[in-house]
């Protein structure tokens, strides 16, 4: 069998989980192609047999960027189309997939999986923000390896394992994100480097939106933010400031990203 994984990562925490779930597709005797949604490459996606997509969730949702991307370049395919769904966060709470499997259903892909995955938090700018304990790391890492061995062996033996949610919720969940996010490009404004920066460009060139410019040796910022984080957790000299203050970085699987 050969599948595909559409994934977009911010923190690397989501291509942590691609990666684990990519060795266990071919431990069990599975062929996958990997790609991100930033990589904007054309795919003929009826050459494949299944498809897994993976998202850290944005207030217990999808990112629009994803949610966007799926909708526009995922094709109808005339096989049906067994698919599995993950998403990535801090909390191991519920994450609306009702919404994209309305999408997913109407191109004939049929969800089988879906699953949330707690990892370690990433998102350092928040003021309440704790740092991850090696332990409490250690302790996530061991329980998603069992948790992602199980789904795979329940996609691939065609067992519908779903994390659902109602339809009130589903909608709760839905005003939610989008009235919590409307407003993300206007943070743009709240980001600023400090005399630390050499201009060594890391961060424009790795913003998923393009949204970070070098323009006469001075870095600016855009607006068209998605509050990723990825340019602060990159920065080598940690030279990036959110409302003027240093914040501590991400680096757990931020390698990931540009490896």
């Amino acid at each position: 069998m050969k599948g595909i994984i559409l994934y977009f990562s911010g923190s690397g925490n989501t291509k942590y989980i691609v990666n684990k779930t990519y060795e266990e597709f071919v431990k069990n005797g599975c062929e996958l192609d990997v790609h991100s949604i930033e990589e904007k490459i054309s795919l003929d996606f009826s050459a494949y047999d299944f498809l897994v997509i993976g998202f850290p969730k944005y207030f217990h949702d999808m990112p629009k960027i994803f949610f966007d991307y799926i909708r526009e370049n995922l094709n109808y395919s005339s096989n049906e189309i067994n698919t599995m769904i993950f998403s990535t966060g801090s909390e191991n709470r519920a994450t609306n997939y009702n919404e994209i499997e309305k999408v997913l259903s109407e191109k004939n892909y049929k969800v089988m999986v879906t699953k949330n995955f707690q990892m370690p938090n990433s998102f350092t700018i928040n003021k309440n923000y704790e740092k991850n304990t090696r332990k409490d790391i250690r302790d996530i890492y061991e329980k998603t390896l069992l948790e992602i061995r199980e789904l795979v062996v329940n996609f691939l033996t065609e067992n519908t394992v779903k994390e659902k949610i109602g339809n009130w919720q589903s909608v709760f969940y839905k005003n939610i994100n989008k009235y919590l996010t409307k407003d993300l490009y206007k943070n743009s404004s709240k980001f600023s480097v400090n005399d630390n920066c050499d201009k060594c460009n890391i961060c424009v060139k790795s913003c998923p939106t393009m949204n970070i410019e070098n323009i006469g040796e001075m870095i600016k910022f855009r607006d068209n933010c998605i509050m990723c984080c990825r340019c602060l957790n990159l920065c080598p000299k940690n030279a990036i400031l959110y409302n003027d203050k240093e914040h501590l970085q991400y680096k757990e699987n931020i390698d990931l990203i540009i490896s």
